[in-house]
C-alpha cells in the first residue's frame, strides 16, 4: 500500500514538473519569427492588396469546388468543406436555380464585407436583366481597442 502511494506521488510530481517546464505554459513570451532571407520582397499590406489576395483565394476555392463546369451546387459546396456558401446557398442564388457562379458568390461576399471596395472588383458581376443592390456603405467610425 505504501509503495502505491509513493509511486502515485512520484507520478504526480513528474507530471507537474513536465507541465511547469513545458513550452506551452500560459504567459510564455514566444519572441519574434526569424527574419526573412536576404532578397525577400514583401508586398505592402494595403486594403487593395488584401482585397486582391482575398479575391484570388475565393476564385481558387470556387474553381476547386465547382470543377470544370464553372457553376457550383449546394452539394458541391458542402463536399468541398465550404459550409458558409452551402448554408447561404439560397441567398446567393436568390432562388434562381440550383447552381451559382463565381460572380454571384463574389457579389454576396462583397455585400457583407466591412470594407468597401475602392477599385473595380476583379470579378465583375454579370448582368442578366436584373439589378443588384450595391453594398451598403461602411461605418468608418473609430474602433475602440480594449486591452
Amino acid at each position: 500500500m505504501r509503495s502505491v502511494e509513493l509511486l502515485s506521488g512520484m507520478m504526480l510530481a513528474i507530471a507537474a514538473s513536465i507541465l511547469f517546464f513545458s513550452p506551452a505554459s500560459a504567459g510564455e513570451k514566444l519572441g519574434f519569427p526569424p527574419p526573412d532571407s536576404p532578397g525577400t520582397v514583401r508586398t505592402p499590406m494595403t486594403p487593395q492588396n488584401i482585397q486582391k489576395e482575398l479575391d484570388q483565394r475565393l476564385k481558387r476555392q470556387f474553381e476547386a469546388a465547382a470543377g470544370p463546369s464553372g457553376r457550383l451546387t449546394a452539394q458541391q459546396a458542402k463536399d468541398a468543406g465550404w459550409g458558409f456558401i452551402a448554408d447561404h446557398f439560397d441567398e446567393i442564388s436568390r432562388g434562381n436555380g440550383d447552381t451559382v457562379g463565381l460572380n454571384e458568390i463574389q457579389s454576396f461576399m462583397d455585400a457583407r464585407s466591412p470594407v468597401a471596395r475602392t477599385a473595380e472588383p476583379s470579378v465583375a458581376p454579370k448582368k442578366k436583366g436584373k439589378t443588384t443592390e450595391p453594398p451598403k456603405p461602411v461605418d468608418n467610425s473609430p474602433i475602440q481597442i480594449i486591452e
